[in-house]
């Protein structure tokens, strides 16, 4: 099975952002913190899918206020709502997942249906002329000459544990990610260390922040 490139210590998190995203961890966070907030808005009378949409919608919308104001424009081919940057064909978009930041792969809670799979295939596949059987590694060199890599930031909230990265799959198989190039670790597992509430004043908004652990 392909091995992918993890990035997963603070220094290099913030190079490989720096280098080719232009953002920072922060602000990738921050998208996730105020997806959460809104996922968080669901109410137990919404349809038992509230939350994962609410999550889809605001992740899509903050991701987008970030890489808008980075050159990226917005774009929906295939129907697959992300962001695209001109100048080096890189698209991103959010996705809900099961579990980041784990040893194992992130898988899409809906699924990935063929506009992804075409998205994708045309991507990255070039690097692969048998999707089906995707070979141990590939040479990092290669991977950075994309010249229209799809990325996806996965998000996974389970309580008090919520993780994020920002990765590169291979492609897609039976309906859903298979094998990922790059997995670049937002909010790793046990980074979402609780929040700091503070309350301006008694009848005052709260302003919920999250405490991010560094290594």
């Amino acid at each position: 099975m392909l091995a992918a490139r993890i990035y997963s210590e603070d220094w290099e998190i913030d190079a490989r952002l720096a280098a080719d995203f232009g953002v920072t961890r922060d602000d990738l966070i921050d998208v996730i913190r105020n997806t959460l907030a809104e996922r968080s808005s669901s109410v137990d009378v919404d349809p038992v899918n509230a939350p994962g949409l609410l999550a889809y919608i605001a992740g899509t919308r903050h991701l987008r206020w970030l890489f808008t104001s980075k050159e990226f424009l917005i774009n929906r081919d295939r129907n697959v709502e992300s962001v695209f940057n001109p100048n080096t064909g890189m698209k991103i978009a959010y996705q809900n997942v099961d579990l980041a930041c784990a040893q194992r792969s992130p898988r899409a809670i809906s699924g990935k249906k063929s506009g992804s799979a075409k998205i994708i295939g045309d991507a990255q596949g070039l690097l692969f002329p048998d999707s089906d059987a995707l070979p141990e590694v590939v040479d990092p060199a290669l991977v950075k000459g994309l010249k229209s890599a799809m990325w996806y930031l996965c998000a996974s909230f389970e309580g008090d544990d919520v993780r994020a990265e920002l990765s590169l799959p291979a492609s897609v198989k039976d309906g859903n990610f298979y094998g990922f190039l790059e997995r670049i670790f937002i909010i790793r597992g046990g980074d979402w260390g609780g929040f700091d509430s503070r309350r301006s004043d008694d009848d005052g908004p709260v302003n919920v922040e999250p405490v991010i652990s560094r290594r």
